[in-house]
């Protein structure tokens, strides 16, 4: 259910299962938030903005350990759709960012630090097809620095980030999650209808995986 903050005004998602409410970043100079009808569902728009920062949502959480999935059922154009900044209050965080499709072949994670040269690409089998509805699986064992991921039923590749270890000094207490990932040097373009985070491997639990991607035909149109 979305509603707008008491405190800035601005749009918030509350959860379905879960106390993790997504928060709009507020962007200046302030941008709308679109609401897009997804056959009689609101889902979150982005526009991308080249060279400024577009309006996102966002939630912390503790620094996460061991495996874990996300779930998205979304519509992709071009930009980064989502990240995990795992220290946002200081400088030179590490950051891990998707782009689901970053060619009209592949989708990946980079591993970037601000302000270094580390910017490494981890790539999960195709990408979407553009502006059509699809659902990415992505589980990152955060201990080792790998990462699985499919798009709808792929069968699901692994790959890996190598600086991974060396940059763990990096890694704060507090992470901050980005839906829309609204950075200006790689903003999104699309609609988020639904996101999930669950603890563990979504892919050693292919009824779960499998009731995700029913849900998603039978709840979004196209």
């Amino acid at each position: 259910m979305s509603r707008p903050d008491p405190v800035t005004g601005l749009p918030c998602v509350r959860p379905r299962i879960g106390s993790l409410e997504l928060t709009t970043s507020p962007v200046t100079p302030p941008r709308p938030f679109a609401w897009r009808d997804e056959g009689g569902q609101d889902a979150a728009g982005f526009d991308a903005a080249f060279g400024a920062d577009q309006t996102d949502l966002t939630f912390r959480h503790p620094a996460l350990t061991g495996l874990w999935s996300f779930v998205h059922v979304r519509r992709v154009g071009k930009g980064r759709a989502w990240s995990i900044q795992t220290n946002p209050d200081a400088t030179g965080s590490l950051t891990i960012q998707d782009n689901p499709a970053r060619t009209s072949t592949e989708g990946c994670m980079n591993l970037n630090v601000l302000g270094t040269k580390i910017d490494q690409r981890a790539t999960y089998t195709r990408a979407p097809v553009t502006s059509a509805r699809s659902t990415t699986f992505q589980t990152i064992d955060f201990t080792a620095g790998s990462l699985k991921g499919a798009v709808n039923d792929d069968a699901p590749l692994t790959a890996a980030w190598p600086a991974w270890a060396a940059q763990a000094a990096l890694i704060g207490p507090i992470w901050k999650i980005r839906i829309g990932e609204g950075r200006a040097n790689g903003p999104f373009t699309g609609t988020y209808l639904d996101f999930a985070l669950i603890e563990g491997d979504i892919f050693t639990m292919p009824q779960l995986r499998t009731l995700f991607l029913d849900y998603a035909k039978s709840t979004y149109r196209g």
